[in-house]
């Protein structure tokens, strides 16, 4: 009898250990609060994405990675314990017979030794470096797809009729004039107009807390520095945000090579497709020479958090909810560094000017219109 329970104390603490070795990289999934985090197709079961991404710092592959990691380590705990198990209830039912004996022991050593094979590396692992279970540093860059960049999505040019441009400013004002203007060679397109600034009136804006540059942006001395007041502000409000800047002063042949580049698209296209195109000329495309990217006040700029995007930069999806609350963050930041939003698109902000459908928070309307 004294031999029995021996025995069934040997499987009951054999089966403990089992459950508790499978309980260390669950453990990790600690409740934290929830950032923006994709729907899973496929979900693991213990695994909070949004909240593991939180903890770690990684982003949603190499969270989701790492959670099919601890998943599987969790699965090998409950099969050896399933082997213990059984090999247990053949030991204890051999009925003397030696053979059996051998068999349950040898079930039992070896899921034994698979677990702790299994589980040691792990805490292995983690007692070197927790990164090496939790890929923090394993980083994909997330692109998404758009029909419109930061730099062709620009119409903050008004129409004449608002008062704000007069059509004397612009190279060209209607499509036909504009593919006329295209036809020319390029050494023939006008350099400026005379409400634009030139190349020696602005500066390269540098890179400083809470500020990215990776495209070269330039824009007048105020409002470089006016850039930089954003940056401070947004780590002050958030230490993980930053400002990424995509266009600012734009040279009028450059705004001309974008309609250019429209006209085109459009004239090679067909049907409702040519004049969806052709209609985008001065309302997604700015007339050339009636935008305030030519004047160096105006700078596409976009919110981030720990890398990810947390407002648009697309005509396609600014008006999606998922935007909605990172817009109000960016309207208020900018706006206390002197910024006016452009309210027609999320990403515009100016730093003067007197331009209409302008807005500062909290005023700036979500979805973005100028109603």
């Amino acid at each position: 009898m004294t031999s029995l329970k021996r025995k069934l104390a040997i499987s009951a603490g054999a089966i403990a250990v089992t459950l508790l070795l499978a309980a260390v990289p669950l453990l990790a999934s600690a409740a934290s609060p929830t950032p923006v985090a994709p729907n899973l197709q496929v979900p693991i079961p213990g695994l909070d994405l949004a909240a593991e991404m939180q903890k770690t710092g990684g982003d949603a592959i190499s969270t989701y990675i790492a959670g099919i990691y601890r998943f599987l380590l969790a699965i090998i705990g409950v099969v050896a314990g399933v082997a213990i198990m059984v090999g247990g209830f053949t030991y204890l039912t051999a009925g003397g017979d030696k053979s059996k004996v051998d068999e349950g022991k040898k079930r039992i050593y070896n899921a034994l030794a698979g677990m702790v094979l299994a589980f040691s590396s792990y805490l292995l692992l983690y007692v070197i470096n927790p990164d090496l279970v939790n890929f923090k540093s394993f980083k994909i860059i997330s692109i998404t797809p758009e029909v419109y960049t930061a730099e062709q999505s620009v119409s903050e040019d008004v129409d004449a009729a608002n008062g704000n441009v007069i059509p004397d400013h612009y190279a060209c004002h209607t499509v036909d004039d504009c593919r006329t203007l295209c036809a020319k060679s390029k050494s023939d397109w006008p350099t400026a107009t005379s409400d634009m600034v030139t190349p020696k009136d602005v500066i390269l804006v540098t890179p400083s807390q809470g500020l990215e540059n990776p495209k070269g942006v330039s824009v007048t001395p105020p409002t470089a520095a006016a850039l930089q007041q954003a940056g401070t502000i947004a780590v002050g409000k958030d230490p993980n945000y930053s400002l990424k800047l995509y266009s600012g002063y734009r040279p009028l042949d450059k705004q001309i090579q974008l309609v250019c580049d429209k006209i085109a698209a459009g004239d090679a296209a067909s049907g409702d497709q040519q004049t969806k195109l052709l209609g985008q000329v001065g309302v997604s495309v700015a007339w050339p020479g009636g935008s305030n990217h030519g004047v160096g006040i105006a700078v596409d700029i976009q919110l981030l958090k720990s890398g990810t995007a947390l407002t648009s930069m697309s005509y396609n999806d600014q008006t999606d909810p998922k935007w909605k609350d990172g817009s109000k963050a960016l309207d208020d930041i900018m706006t206390q560094a002197g910024f006016r939003r452009y309210a027609k698109e999320q990403w515009h902000y100016e730093f003067g000017g007197t331009s209409g459908c302008r807005c500062t928070s909290p005023n700036c309307p979500f979805p973005p219109s100028c109603g």
